[in-house]
């Protein structure tokens, strides 16, 4: 299934108001990355906005242009090609997704799970 990233941000937000669709998401991002389509993030002074939730850190996204976001703050698209490992490079624990209100966090290990026999550092 081909998805332009309209479809993929309005999926995202479907899926992310129920709690027993959440666990499609990391498939549902691995799928927008392989498809070279683009993610909602929100940045501050042209920096990423971050959220800290437990002591990690969370790229602070959201799944409409128009989305309620802190004063000071604006959405744009990023493409999602090495998006990922930009963020894992830069000391982020992850990608949160706030939705009216709630916040959904996606952690790496979500996205990437360890391969059996393979031992977490």
């Amino acid at each position: 299934m081909n998805m332009i990233s309209q479809e993929f941000w309005s999926t995202l937000e479907l899926y992310a108001r129920s709690p027993q669709t959440q666990s499609k998401i990391p498939p549902l991002l691995l799928q927008a990355n392989k498809e070279h389509l683009s993610l909602l993030v929100v940045s501050r002074n042209g920096n990423l906005n971050v959220l800290q939730v437990q002591d990690k850190l969370f790229a602070h996204c959201v799944t409409r242009l128009n989305a309620q976001v802190p004063d000071g703050c604006i959405v744009g698209e990023t493409d999602l090609d090495g998006f990922f490992f930009q963020l894992i490079d830069s000391g982020y624990n992850g990608m949160a997704f706030t939705i009216d209100g709630t916040l959904i966090g996606v952690e790496w290990s979500d996205l990437f799970p360890a391969k059996p026999g393979k031992k977490k550092k």
